[in-house]
């Protein structure tokens, strides 16, 4: 019984070592997937400053501050606009309206 557990194992050891490390690829397949993809950077939420609320739903302007670009022309600091459910009393339209519930500090993706 022991010489087919050491012959087993001297298998898997000669398996496992000879396994074939696709997670590392080149630089040049990183920078083609980032410029392929629509994630754009990473960024802060900086702050987060209500503009209208409604029966519907929350506007917010957000500031984000730049973490890590991963495509060129991506500014330091940039703002957008999301909208939020933020009230029991709010009842939001039918549609395909995506809703964001952004918190100062929160780390985000951004999408080009």
């Amino acid at each position: 019984m022991k010489p087919f557990f050491r012959t087993f194992q001297a298998l898997l050891l000669v398996l496992v070592l000879a396994e074939t490390a696709s997670g590392v690829m080149p630089p040049d397949h990183y920078a083609e997937m980032s410029e392929r993809s629509k994630i754009k950077a990473t960024a802060l939420v900086l702050s987060v400053e209500i503009l209208e609320t409604t029966k519907e739903h929350t506007m917010k302007r957000v500031s984000f501050f730049l973490r890590h670009p991963f495509s060129d022309g991506v500014p330091d600091h940039f703002s957008g606009i999301c909208f939020s459910v933020d009230w029991p009393w709010q009842s939001p339209m039918a549609g395909g309206t995506p809703y964001f519930y952004p918190e100062t500090g929160d780390k985000v993706y951004v999408k080009g």
